[in-house]
């Protein structure tokens, strides 16, 4: 009985890192194929991602560099998250007025604007020294439910 029970015990101490392994593998696939059935719905209307964010680079000015882009995909509206800084600039009245600039300029740019509904400013914050004059800010743009 003892062997019987040490056998089952080393069993499941192999068994058990890949059952953990296949939970994880299976949680990936489910958020891959979620993930996948909106890339499907965007493409099939029409948007061209490579078109969008070619546009948006484009409204990009050098003083501001991106530092990510990220697409969420929460329902019922997905969204696009854009970190990025601005710096080169002699003081954070001009940094500031450049970052509303450029957010400016998305919005009213009727082209790359015309899938999305609303941008949202998250945050901006002073990094590095005070001669360095470098501002880190996150917004998030949000397409329209129906593209």
């Amino acid at each position: 009985m003892k062997r019987a029970l040490a056998r089952i015990a080393t069993d499941w101490s192999n068994t058990e890192p890949l059952i953990k392994e296949r939970d994880a593998l299976l949680k990936r696939q489910q958020e891959l194929s979620a993930f996948s059935v909106v890339l499907e719905k965007d493409l099939k209307k029409g948007m061209v991602w490579s078109k969008k964010l070619a546009a948006f680079s484009s409204l990009v000015p050098k003083e501001i560099w991106l530092m990510e882009i990220s697409f969420y995909r929460q329902e019922p509206q997905a969204s696009l998250g854009v970190v990025a800084a601005a710096s080169y600039l002699s003081s954070d009245d001009e940094l500031l007025a450049k970052i509303n600039n450029f957010i400016e300029r998305i919005q009213g740019d009727n082209d790359f604007f015309r899938d999305f509904q609303g941008l949202q400013l998250l945050e901006i914050n002073k990094v590095g020294s005070r001669e360095d004059h470098v501002m880190v800010f996150k917004f998030r743009i949000s397409l329209k439910p129906n593209t």
